[in-house]
């Protein structure tokens, strides 16, 4: 339910390493060399040794397993790619952890970098799947909104003002056409509101993610790091900058109800 690692995934290698690899001079006679499965395996998984070729067999059957369960059985998306994620790592180290394994039977470099790639590939999906709405709810349409404002300098910085905007065209142009008139509240409004949608969805979705992320589960502390490292990394710069933008426009009578997350505040939630 937390994305955690699965219990097929912790007795599956608690069984190669623990119960199976004593076995490893049986696997290796002339005899077992002839059985019509362990040939296939060699053939479709290159090892050292005919027991790192059904090591490799089972670890692949095994990730099968976990992205089964992971697409068919976990509904939200990023959920689902941190429990790949989770496997995958606990797999990766455990075998690394194994020197008689990597120094007899598996090729240490091949088998690194293919999880080093799953794993990465699984990290990349967690993150997108996590972030990415907020990330186009700060999307850069500044140019179009600043537009619709007008610039003045207050208390030694620049400001931008809808409703100032509007009000100076309004009494240049009040004598012409309603029509035009309208036009100009109409584009005012369309300011505001576009500023306002995009904390709402920023806000909404940023909120929806953290609330949900925090009953899940990395229990690998080194992983955990490095996904809080990647998040801060990935979301923070684009928020400050998102925030530091529009907080110098005045789109509402209220502004703190739609900037709810300060920087530091957003920093310190995702630490």
């Amino acid at each position: 339910e937390d994305g955690t690692v699965h219990v097929i995934t912790i007795k599956t290698l608690n069984f190669v390493l623990r119960y199976l690899y004593p076995y490893k001079a049986t696997l290796e006679s002339k005899d077992m060399q002839t059985v019509k499965q362990i040939v296939r395996i060699k053939k479709s998984f290159q090892a050292q040794s005919t027991m790192g070729s059904v090591i490799l067999w089972m670890l692949h059957a095994l990730r099968n397993t976990i992205m089964d369960i992971a697409v068919k059985q976990i509904h939200n998306p990023a959920k689902g790619w941190l429990f790949r994620l989770n496997n995958l790592n606990f797999v990766h180290k455990k075998i690394m952890e194994s020197k008689e394994v990597l120094r007899s039977d598996i090729h240490r470099k091949s088998f690194n970098e293919t999880y080093q790639n799953l794993i990465e590939e699984a990290r990349k999906g967690y993150i997108d799947e996590s972030w990415n709405r907020a990330l186009e709810a700060m999307a850069d349409d500044w140019d179009i909104i600043e537009g619709h404002c007008q610039r003045r300098w207050s208390e030694g910085k620049t400001v931008y003002d809808p409703d100032s905007w509007f009000n100076t065209r309004c009494c240049i142009c009040k004598m012409r056409l309603h029509l035009y008139v309208v036009s100009l509240v109409s584009l005012q409004q369309r300011a505001k509101k576009a500023i306002k949608q995009k904390f709402k969805d920023f806000n909404e979705h940023f909120g929806m993610q953290y609330g949900t992320q925090k009953t899940w589960s990395v229990p690998d502390s080194e992983l955990r790091v490095k996904l809080r490292n990647a998040s801060l990394d990935l979301l923070l710069p684009r928020y400050e900058s998102f925030f530091a933008c529009y907080a110098k426009v005045k789109f509402s009578r209220n502004v703190g109800k739609h900037m709810k997350f300060k920087p530091e505040v957003l920093k310190k939630m995702l630490a």
